[in-house]
């Protein structure tokens, strides 16, 4: 699973958060390992908005125009509360580079992400579950569980994940970019 000395950060997690987090620790230099449960990023999408300080945070990670071609921009947001429009936000008269809300699916971003990691040579560990974290005061040791998935049921078929084999690696850090039910919680 891991083929280095135990990372400095260990982010659990390959959405959007995840996968930018790594690829800010890796282009620093800071040595970083990304798991997720999943097998590869997700295929369904959500659309996801980026506000222009974001941009021009993604600028740093050589992102931010690949995602500019690929997502929408919107130059006002308006908010609705029934049928009355409540406020406006004019993203135009921002004096920032980015003076727009960029609109973008979910997969384009986690797949722009991604591939830069490969690029810096950080590979998500897929298929990988923190099963526990724990803390003595003065470090942490995670248990990190490599998944497969296997055939089970009768006379209904269906799959189960099964843990193959665990590891512990003890990282400074420890980022949860796991979701509403994070296992760094």
């Amino acid at each position: 699973m891991f083929r280095h000395p135990d990372p400095e950060v260990l982010v659990v997690g390959a959405g959007p958060v995840g996968l930018i987090a790594g690829l800010f620790l890796q282009q620093y230099g800071v040595h970083a390992a990304i798991v997720d449960m999943r097998q590869r990023t997700r295929h369904h999408s959500y659309a996801v908005a980026i506000h222009p300080r974001t941009l021009g945070i993604l600028d740093e990670t050589g992102l931010s125009e690949q995602l500019i071609a690929g997502g929408r921009k919107l130059t006002k947001a308006a908010y609705y509360a029934g049928w009355e429009r409540r406020a406006e936000i004019d993203y135009s008269a921002l004096t920032s580079k980015h003076r727009y809300l960029l609109v973008i699916r979910q997969s384009l971003l986690e797949r722009a992400a991604e591939e830069a990691l490969g690029r810096e040579k950080l590979e998500v560990l897929w298929g990988h579950r923190l099963q526990s974290l724990n803390s003595d005061g003065a470090s942490l040791r995670a248990e990190v569980a490599k998944l497969d998935q296997v055939a089970a049921g009768y006379p209904v078929a269906g799959s189960e994940w099964v843990v193959v084999r665990s590891e512990t690696v003890r990282p400074a850090y420890v980022i949860g970019a796991d979701g509403y039910d994070s296992a760094v919680r």
